[in-house]
Order: structure tokens, then sequence, then C-alpha cells
């Protein structure tokens, strides 16, 4: 007879520790990804195909479909950073596309992504990442963007002369009619305490 009591004991704190994971990364929206950099395959969490609409137990992963949904305008700087970084070419993997959805929608996806180990010729082995959905901060980003341009076509069309500046007195932005002869640079270094 042996006693197995820690072996149990063992196995229960890795089943605890990987429910907590998994809680984690639901409460976080994140997915989870181990590409075997050499074949092209994954392994992914449920999160990770859940977010794109897919069914976790019929989804596959890999290296050519992750490159085929993404969106033609981002397919090759991101297909770039994923070279770059292989290469060694740039320090880590962080970068924004936009992802093809199951219905065919597109989400905006923040990767991060480490390599761990290299082979004896120093080939990468694996990169294993986060996927992260930003579809939400994507969507405010572009609807602040299209307010302030909106204030900004009004705020030129005033026939007098506007700037706005924080509490410190620095410049902010100002419109057309106040940078009529003068280059932006000369009121960016203006200080408004100055002139009063």
């Amino acid at each position: 007879m042996r006693d197995i009591s820690e072996r149990k004991q063992a196995h229960e704190e890795l089943r605890l520790s990987e429910q907590r994971l998994t809680l984690a990364l639901k409460a976080a929206d994140r997915g989870l990804y181990d590409l075997n950099v050499q074949t092209g395959e994954a392994i992914v969490s449920p999160e990770y195909a859940s977010m794109l609409g897919y069914d976790p137990v019929n989804f596959h992963e890999t290296k050519t479909a992750w490159f085929e949904r993404l969106h033609p305008d981002d397919r090759d700087r991101v297909i770039r950073t994923y070279l770059d970084y292989i290469a060694g070419k740039i320090p880590r993997f962080r970068v924004e596309f936009r992802q093809r959805t199951h219905s065919g929608g597109w989400k905006w996806i923040l990767s991060k992504g480490t390599l761990d180990g290299r082979d004896a010729t120093g080939q990468p082995l694996r990169l294993l990442g986060t996927h992260t959905d930003i579809t939400a901060r994507k969507q405010a980003e572009e609807t602040i963007r299209k307010s302030t341009g909106l204030l900004q076509s009004v705020v030129d069309h005033v026939p007098a002369r506007i700037f706005w500046k924080d509490l410190d007195s620095r410049y902010l932005g100002c419109n057309c009619r106040l940078c009529e002869g003068c280059r932006t640079l000369e009121i960016r270094r203006f200080d408004w305490r100055d002139r009063f």
C-alpha cells in the first residue's frame, strides 16, 4: 500500500488553479493561444474561439486560418509584424487588427505574444499569447474622432480667432483663423500667459 494523499492534493490544487484561470479569462474577455511556429498549428482556449462567434468544440486554429481571417486593410501590416517578431527584428509582439467573425462581421482584436524557445538552429518553436476583444474601445475612439472632427470644422468656420488651452496654459488647439500667418509649431511654442 502507498499513501497517495500528496498526489491527490496536488491534482486538486492544479484543478483549482485551472478553474481560477478559466474564470479570469472569461472575466477579462481574453483568449489564449499556443502556436507551434514551425507547423502553424495552434491550441486555443474556448474564449479565443467564442469571442469570434465560433463553437469552441469544433474550432481548429492555424496560422494560415488566422491570416485569412484578417481584415484586408490590416493583413500586410499584421503579417509583417508577426514575421519581424519571429525573426527577432522587434522586441515584442503586440498588434491590433480586425478579424472576421463566424457570422462574417468584424471584431477588433489586440494580440500579444511571447516566443517560448528556439531549436538548435535558432528557429522559434512556440508563440504563446492572448487575444483581447477591443471592439468597444475602437468604436469609442472612432466616435471621439468623428466628434472632434465635427467640432473642429464648426470652430474653423467662426470668423473670430479661437484657441483652447489646458489649466497650465499649454496650447491644445485653435481654429484656422488664428493660424493665419503663422506656423503650427510657432503656436505650439507660444505661452498664452506671456500675452496677458
